[in-house]
């Protein structure tokens, strides 16, 4: 292998190291991000009679304060609601307070 090739050789590995690098880290970040709660995404159920007060309200506050927190909004009856986050198809359920 002649030099010149050698080096064309390194030049190529060492500008794929400094890619894997930068990708890496933005990966790393993405992941501390996610980990803190700054992005990602949150799934609401709730029962749509009871949250019209106050609902509105909370998504603005919250998106004020997550912008990048993807919001799923859901509505289910009761028992519904109930089966939806017990299967972890949402992570939050707003109902009303019992007693």
């Amino acid at each position: 292998m002649s030099p010149s090739s050698v080096c064309s050789c390194w030049c190529c590995i060492f500008k794929r190291s400094d890619e894997i690098v930068e990708k890496t880290s933005g990966a790393i970040e993405k992941a501390q991000q996610t980990d803190a709660g700054v992005i990602g995404s949150l799934s609401i159920g709730f029962l749509s009679v009871h949250v019209r007060s106050f609902l509105p309200e909370v998504i603005k506050q919250f998106r004020a304060l997550y912008p990048k927190v993807e919001l799923h909004l859901n509505h289910f009856p009761s028992k519904m609601l109930k089966e939806a986050l017990e299967e972890g198809e949402i992570d939050i359920a707003l109902t009303l307070p019992s007693g």
